[in-house]
């Protein structure tokens, strides 16, 4: 996944029913890049080396909060030495990806305020496929887009929010050129429209309850061209809608949050599917364990569903007889906020018609009945100087028709995270995670199972007054190769120095 960082100064996790606003297959949960909203105006500029070369240029412009702001941002990135830890032996892979974006928010009065945002990104990539043999794929693909919003404050309870979306994409794959027949080429184009309205009304009273209204509606196009060696080229065109509407209500005193959404997806006259999910969430806010004890209990139940996209269908890796996944989840824990925060999850997750990959024969595939299951725990401890979090995982997936475990699975994993402040100007960061996958008593050996990886970071910072912050990063210190799900590469060690302006 790239993450774009122009304008993203804020990562927000969203859990529990409201992400049924987002889509059904955000059932887990959602990440949400968000822009600064300091009422200031700055400048970043950046750049980085080793085998990972970065150029970063940001502008953005705001001076008071009812004001227009308004900015533009552009990156080049270079990654060298990419590789594939799971092939054997390992692929060396190069990336070159450039992002450029803009934005403006315009509140135009009190009750009304008008946003949005601009980004263009091409991305070149060469993969050394199958080591000695020096067989060279390429393949390049340009993705642009915008988005545009409306924000309407009714009154004091109630608001309403419009999006329109829309992003276009090309890509081209291609190796030794054809019509040799080792050699393919493959192009293809799409574009994705969404539109959606959200309605929110906040509760009054001694126990308010609070409600959003939701409804959507997503269209998918998508169409190309292929040859592979010497056979004539195929053309083909794909499309798809998708139209949901979701409601979550809340309540501020018990915390309780439950919700519902209906989708209706629409690819062809025979393949039309019309499905529900929801979601239900408590967390005892009230009673003797937490006020003695400082603990509280939750636990929630879900069922979502995810529709197949048109390049799991129709890509050269799909299945045109894909069928819509179903999941229903369960989840319990525990948590304290003393002297030291912690948490402990025990979850299970069962999977009808899971959307996975065929490592076999490089297709995707619905598998009958899948279960995964875990443990998840985490200690927090903040301080005036310090803070630090450590997190363990331990999560086992197994497909219960073929009695196998899924391949490219962390089996454990852990995760380590520690802040420390020198002084006003000066503080650090080191983040450090290990994964590991082990095999069990079901399917395949050892050789389907990815190493044992330690991957780190590191950052310096520095606030010379009030005006000039100076970061520098170093990324993956141990220079490890890691494959957490298909084709997931771990950018390989790299530096990283920028400079922020604040007037």
């Amino acid at each position: 996944m790239q993450i774009q960082r122009e304008f993203s100064h804020q990562v927000r996790l969203t859990q529990g029913p409201s992400t049924l606003l987002e889509g059904s297959r955000a059932l887990a949960g959602v990440l949400d890049w968000r822009r600064s909203s300091a009422v200031s105006s700055r400048v970043v500029l950046g750049g980085g080396t080793l085998e990972n070369q970065t150029g970063l240029l940001e502008f953005q412009k705001r001076k008071a909060k009812d004001s227009i702001a308004w900015g533009l941002g552009v990156s080049q990135n270079r990654q060298q030495g990419l590789s594939v830890s799971s092939s054997p032996p390992p692929e060396k892979d190069a990336q070159n990806l450039t992002t450029s974006s803009a934005f403006l928010e315009w509140p135009v009065t009190s009750i009304l305020q008008l946003d949005f945002l601009a980004m263009l990104s091409s991305l070149e990539q060469e993969d050394d496929l199958f080591g000695a043999q020096a067989k060279l794929a390429r393949s390049s693909s340009r993705l642009q887009g915008g988005r545009f919003g409306v924000d309407l404050k009714i009154s004091e309870q109630d608001s309403l929010r419009f999006n329109y979306q829309n992003l276009q994409s090309a890509r081209e794959n291609r190796n030794d050129p054809v019509p040799d027949p080792q050699g393919y080429l493959d192009k293809s184009w799409g574009e994705r429209t969404k539109e959606d309205i959200t309605w929110t009304h906040l509760g009054s009273g001694s126990s308010p309850i609070d409600f959003r209204f939701h409804a959507d509606t997503v269209e998918e196009l998508m169409s190309g061209q292929s040859q592979s060696g010497a056979f004539p080229t195929t053309t083909f065109d794909r499309y798809q809608l998708t139209r949901g509407v979701a409601a979550v209500g809340s309540t501020r005193k018990k915390n309780t949050q439950a919700g519902f959404r209906i989708d209706q997806f629409d690819s062809t006259p025979e393949q039309r599917d019309s499905v529900v999910g929801w979601q239900l969430q408590h967390r005892w806010l009230e009673g003797w364990m937490q006020s003695n004890f400082g603990i509280q209990p939750f636990v929630g139940v879900s069922e979502g569903h995810r529709f197949p996209t048109l390049f799991q269908r129709f890509s050269p890796f799909g299945s045109q007889d894909l069928k819509t996944q179903v999941l229903r989840a369960y989840e319990v824990g525990i948590e304290g906020t003393a002297t030291v925060d912690w948490k402990m999850t025990a979850f299970r997750n069962d999977y009808s018609k899971m959307i996975d990959f065929d490592f076999v024969t490089n297709k995707f595939q619905n598998r009958g009945k899948v279960q995964t299951q875990g443990l998840e725990a985490e200690i927090s401890m903040e301080s005036n100087s310090d803070r630090w979090l450590v997190g363990l995982v331990y999560l086992s997936a197994k497909d219960l028709i073929l009695e196998q475990r899924l391949l490219r699975r962390p089996h454990y994993s852990s995760s380590g995270f520690w802040m420390h402040r020198f002084s006003d100007q000066w503080s650090s960061t080191w983040s450090l995670r290990w994964m590991d996958s082990r095999p069990d008593s079901l399917g395949p050996s050892t050789t389907t199972v990815l190493p044992p990886s330690w991957q780190s970071d590191l950052n310096f910072q520095f606030h010379q007054q009030s005006l000039l912050v100076w970061n520098f990063y170093l990324k993956n210190l141990f220079n490890s190769n890691s494959e957490e799900v298909a084709t997931y590469t771990v950018p390989p060690r790299s530096a990283f120095v920028s400079v922020e302006y604040s007037f």
